[in-house]
């Protein structure tokens, strides 16, 4: 168990999943929902809003079929104190195209005529409904982005981390540097978001010169959390 700080009275840990089962149970997998709390209070169409409750559900279910995965498919984080899951995020690598259009309008590295990238995919990423607005979703990007930086690029190397963001949640991303990349969407209510691996530095501020203190202690509490050491 890595520990990363205290936050609203709570010892909040980040961890593989797999690795952490002892502390993790089956109960506490299956209890996760990340359905907001105000979603009632939602001004959409009936049919959107049932889609979107539909996605929330299986969001929120993915974290027990996770749990019971056995396979080496994906690896799924989870942030957590003693009692309950915070929230978490799986990744996969894969590949994704992105038009000719799209690539030269947001200037993205890679052939020209190559519309093949490799990419870390983020199929999932969600906190638990009675901990959103409160900050836990902000540092649990920031752990995925610094374990891309720090544990996948050097290791094996790839251009783009890619997600499928509802659009309810299009601008907390853009604030992390993710752009619109595709004009293919596969659902109405979500909208594909990616962010090229070469700005992580940037967005995180590593070397900068822009790093507050108290944002550098941050990073430093979050890459505690990473599965190898950062010397």
């Amino acid at each position: 168990m890595k520990f990363l700080m205290e936050l609203h009275g709570k010892d909040i840990r980040i961890d593989t999943l797999k690795l952490v089962k002892s502390k993790i149970t089956r109960h506490m997998c299956a209890n996760f929902s990340c359905l907001p709390l105000n979603f009632e209070s939602l001004e959409l169409d009936t049919g959107k809003k049932f889609k979107l409750e539909e996605t929330y559900n299986q969001i929120s279910d993915y974290l027990l079929a996770a749990y019971d995965d056995q396979s080496n498919d994906a690896v799924t984080n989870v942030m957590y104190s003693d009692a309950e899951i915070i929230g978490y995020y799986t990744i996969q690598m894969n590949t994704t195209k992105v038009s000719k259009r799209y690539r030269k309008f947001h200037h993205l590295n890679g052939s020209s005529n190559n519309t093949g990238y490799p990419c870390v995919d983020v199929p999932f990423l969600a906190i638990n409904r009675n901990y959103q607005q409160q900050g836990y979703g902000r540092l649990l990007i920031k752990q995925l982005l610094l374990n891309v930086h720090w544990q996948l690029v050097p290791l094996i190397g790839t251009s783009m981390i890619t997600l499928d963001a509802l659009n309810l949640s299009v601008e907390f991303y853009k604030k992390f540097g993710f752009i619109e990349y595709s004009p293919e969407q596969l659902s109405s209510i979500l909208t594909p978001l990616a962010l090229e691996t070469t700005q992580l530095a940037q967005v995180l501020k590593i070397n900068t010169g822009y790093e507050t203190m108290m944002e550098l202690a941050l990073r430093k509490a979050l890459e505690s959390t990473l599965l190898f050491e950062i010397k």
